[in-house]
């Protein structure tokens, strides 16, 4: 059976993601690694258009559509099934006229594949259905972010030959949420890359450690006792003064479109945040959390 690592690029267009696969995948090649690296790009299958709504329609159906495709690959991969793949390619070139380049080694079982999933993964949200996956599927789990300024990431949309409208880049940008290990638990496999070679051996080595340890299968639980009224008040109280210092920080650089587009988010994400609490995905100890890990979690 081979081993898998699931590992989830984050960053808006222009952050460097698919260049990084590039040239990653060189490496990987160039020094005979163990890990064989599977690519699968989200722009070549689902085309963002100045009319997508980024949240909801055709553009979230595709998603989920590409990601059910994604797990049957998953098991061809693991049983090292080729019949199985090129049947789901077969079946994704006629919803996005595009598929997913995978060639297994019909010679040997037992290898330990890396896919790529290079898309933007700009909310939490589509994170935790890869991570998901992971997990349903025994796989390892891991995520990386391309953090760059804006301006920088548009000046690198500006020169591709088919460039995304900036609008998106910065409503990307404004509603990325960022990884918090510190109280996401399943975000605890996360890297921060710059996007420079010298990165490569480390990500290399995160890729066969989480390939070797990968994520359980979901098991039934005794339910939660429900995280005390008192406490969620607290937290919100630290929401509401980290809410307020980033709009200040950011009325300098932000025109009033942006700032109503950013203060909208910030409530979505208070509120996810405190459905999380409750829920028990996420854990803040209001006593302890600093007004700073507070502000980087929203």
């Amino acid at each position: 059976m081979n081993k898998i690592c699931l590992h989830v690029l984050i960053g808006i267009p222009g952050a460097g993601k698919t260049t990084f696969c590039e040239g990653f995948q060189a490496y990987l090649l160039e020094k005979r690694s163990p890990a064989r690296l599977i690519h699968v790009c989200f722009d070549r299958l689902i085309k963002i258009e100045d009319t997508f709504d980024l949240e909801n329609g055709c553009f979230k159906e595709k998603r989920r559509q590409l990601l059910e495709s994604l797990g049957k690959i998953i098991e061809g991969i693991k049983f090292n099934d080729q019949t199985c793949v090129d049947q789901v390619n077969e079946e994704l070139t006629k919803i996005f006229n595009a598929n997913i380049s995978i060639d297994l080694d019909s010679t040997a079982s037992g290898n330990i594949y890396a896919i790529f999933l290079d898309d933007n993964m700009y909310y939490r949200s589509m994170r935790y259905e890869a991570f998901s996956l992971a997990r349903k599927h025994g796989m390892g789990y891991l995520q990386s972010l391309f953090d760059v300024p804006l301006a920088e990431a548009k000046a690198r949309n500006a020169s591709r030959p088919n460039p995304i409208p900036e609008e998106i880049i910065s409503r990307m940008w404004i509603k990325l949420e960022q990884p918090s290990w510190r109280f996401y638990k399943w975000e605890r496999n996360t890297l921060e890359l710059l996007g420079n070679s010298l990165e490569f051996e480390q990500l290399e080595q995160a890729i066969l450690n989480c390939a070797n340890n990968p994520e359980s299968p979901l098991e039934t639980k005794a339910e939660k006792q429900p995280v005390e009224q008192s406490v969620v008040h607290k937290v919100d109280l630290l929401l509401r003064k980290a809410v307020g210092d980033i709009m200040k920080n950011r009325k300098e650089i932000f025109n009033g479109k942006e700032l109503k587009l950013l203060s909208d988010q910030l409530s979505v994400r208070r509120k996810t945040i405190l459905d999380d609490l409750r829920a028990g995905l996420i854990e803040i100890d209001p006593e302890c959390a600093t007004n700073e890990q507070i502000q980087l979690l929203m």
